[in-house]
């Protein structure tokens, strides 16, 4: 369901709110659902937050009749984002990733109530784009059905989620498939250290949810990027880097799934402390659809192990 385009939207003062008819209470100063998050004032800074969408209360009455907010929310806030003075950026992002049709329902710091669904090229994903104000954000992320509570990813950033075409059908991950880019075979003490790896990431495939909370993102195809036969028994850490936001799934070979985003910044890195020997299929995804440039790097020292000014350079297969 489109109601408005791109990120824009509407916006209501919040004693709106109160004039509607409210059947069950709404809470906007009830303890968050899911927490109080604090974004640095960094450029880079941002926060995803895997979360149940939707509730019982009609977000429809939130803003008043002009608002044209919609979904199902909770009474209480899911989230909380506290944005501080100093934001060295000229927009704050708010979005939605999930295989069901989200709602965005948001007050500001000023107490302005705004309101999305169907972001235009976010698919059923909703977005918000405001220019950062400090204090806090109150966010409800919706569904269009009370009573259903599906899996979603919250994000905030400074930095908006790529926009693309609607995400295609949704798909399982083929971890025995042979690897789009390569197969590596590593034991305990491997060098040079750290491995790192030109690829392209991402895709326009979307994550299954049921992997969990943390695996999400858009991959391209069901094979995976890498596949590692790993001995030794040592400790693994697998990161990627980009000019994108990107995530990271990992599937082990003790079925497994290890799956990060936003390690640091916007780029994915996973830790597997006394890592079980045998293969490993690695999938690099972006948060929205895309194909970037990227470097994939296994250490066994930590995510990131060294400094990152080596620009990606495109591989195929």
């Amino acid at each position: 369901m489109r109601l408005t385009n791109s990120f824009l939207h509407r916006t209501a003062p919040l004693s709106a709110v109160f004039l509607a008819s409210s059947v069950l209470a709404f809470e906007p100063t009830a303890e968050p659902n899911y927490g109080q998050h604090t974004l640095s004032g960094d450029a880079t800074s941002s926060f995803s937050l895997a979360l149940r969408a939707g509730g019982n209360y009609d977000a429809g009455n939130v803003g008043g009749a002009a608002q044209y907010c919609v979904g199902f929310i909770s009474d209480a806030p899911d989230a909380v984002f506290v944005l501080p003075n100093n934001v060295n950026a000229d927009t704050l992002f708010l979005s939605t990733y999930s295989a069901s049709d989200t709602t965005l329902t948001v007050i500001d710091p000023a107490g302005d109530v705004h309101c999305n669904d169907d972001a235009e090229g976010r698919g059923l994903n909703a977005g918000l784009a405001f220019t950062p104000m400090a204090g806090e954000y109150k966010v409800w992320v919706g569904i269009h059905y009370p009573d259903d509570f599906p899996e979603a990813v919250l994000r905030a950033a400074y930095t908006s989620p790529v926009l693309g075409p609607k995400p295609g059908v949704r798909f399982s991950l083929d971890w025995e498939n042979t690897p789009t880019f390569e197969h590596l075979t590593l034991a305990a003490g491997f060098g040079p250290e750290p491995l790192e790896f030109d690829m392209i990431a991402g895709g326009s495939d979307l994550v299954p949810s049921s992997l969990g909370f943390d695996c999400y993102g858009y991959v391209y195809g069901a094979a995976p990027d890498y596949t590692v036969a790993y001995t030794g028994g040592g400790d693994l850490h697998i990161s990627a880097w980009a000019d994108a936001d990107l995530t990271l799934i990992v599937r082990g070979p003790n079925d497994i799934w290890h799956c990060n985003d936003d390690y640091e910044g916007l780029n994915p890195g996973l830790s597997i402390t006394s890592a079980v020997e045998g293969t490993y299929a690695v999938w690099v995804g972006t948060y929205g659809i895309d194909e970037p440039d990227a470097i994939l790097q296994f250490s066994e020292v930590r995510p990131f192990q060294e400094n990152r000014s080596r620009t990606p350079s495109r591989k195929g297969n």
